[in-house]
């Protein structure tokens, strides 16, 4: 299917719906449901596939690994940056957007960084690290970061990963400390996300079927598996309250890859609820 400016702009009234239900939902149960997904794009055709997603009051920023995009909750594409390859996840932080590099080519090759940009993504600073990183959030003042497999093994299965915690304002490191979900994993936490109190990793699993959500403790203490039906791997983010309205609801981001000669990735954002140990979609599955 070719994406035209008329699908875009139709799937962009989700946003206009779903303010009102932000607005009308402390009336209703967390059963509403969202009309249908956001499709935006068009993306970078080299960039793969989507690496991250955040939100503010009022934006969403997305990522390749060749560039960061911001929208605005209507679904106008506001900026394209282009960006150091591979760029990963992405949290938002008192108007400052972080961003989480694994460093694919230059000098800096096999390094990591994180990076750090204003809300017009506009660079403001980074720290270089011996390794490369994967996902990105932020809880209770502290940066939490993904830095791959403990014995760097890549692809190769493994249980355990490491996490690094930084001062957001310095990029001052803190420490840094191995978790282990209880599941074997590839590559390292691709995507990090908080609901407040705890963490939310997002892992590549070494088999299929294993459950693609991790929740730990501040503390990296892992707490239990969550389970939902289509990985986050491609981004996830808390909801802003007037959307959350009260519920655990994330957004969640999920690839649309083209293939053609003039066919380019589009990205599908869906909004999902905790409930129990499971997510719940809230927008409808089979919309195209």
């Amino acid at each position: 299917m070719n994406w035209s400016r008329r699908d875009f702009l139709g799937s962009a009234g989700l946003f206009a719906a779903t303010t009102a239900i932000g607005q009308s939902v402390a009336t209703k149960t967390s059963e509403t449901a969202f009309p249908s997904p956001l499709i935006v794009g068009t993306f970078d055709p080299k960039g793969g596939h989507i690496q991250g997603a955040c939100v503010s009051d009022d934006a969403i920023y997305l990522s390749q690994m060749t560039c960061i995009y911001k929208f605005d909750w209507t679904g106008n594409l506001l900026k394209r940056l282009p960006v150091i390859s591979h760029t990963g996840d992405l949290c938002f932080y008192k108007g400052e957007i972080y961003t989480s590099v694994s460093v694919y080519h230059n000098a800096r090759k096999c390094k990591g960084l994180i990076q750090v940009f204003d809300a017009d993504l506009n660079f403001v600073r980074e720290k270089e690290l011996e390794r490369g990183t994967d996902g990105v959030t932020i809880l209770n003042g502290v940066l939490y970061l993904g830095m791959g497999s403990v014995g760097q093994v890549g692809s190769k299965p493994h249980r355990e990963n490491l996490v690094g915690r930084f001062r957001p304002e310095t990029l001052e490191e803190i420490d840094r400390k191995p978790i282990d979900c209880g599941m074997e994993t590839c590559f390292g936490a691709q995507n990090i996300t908080t609901d407040g109190k705890d963490l939310y990793f997002s892992f590549y699993p070494a088999k299929r079927g294993d459950p693609p959500l991790a929740i730990f403790h501040a503390d990296l203490t892992f707490d239990r598996m969550i389970s939902v039906k289509q990985s986050p791997n491609n981004g996830f983010d808390l909801l802003p309250k007037r959307l959350a309205a009260g519920h655990p609801r994330f957004l969640r981001v999920q690839t649309l890859m083209k293939y053609g000669e003039n066919s380019l990735p589009h990205a599908r954002i869906d909004f999902i609820e905790r409930v129990g140990d499971k997510m719940r979609l809230l927008t409808p599955e089979n919309t195209k």
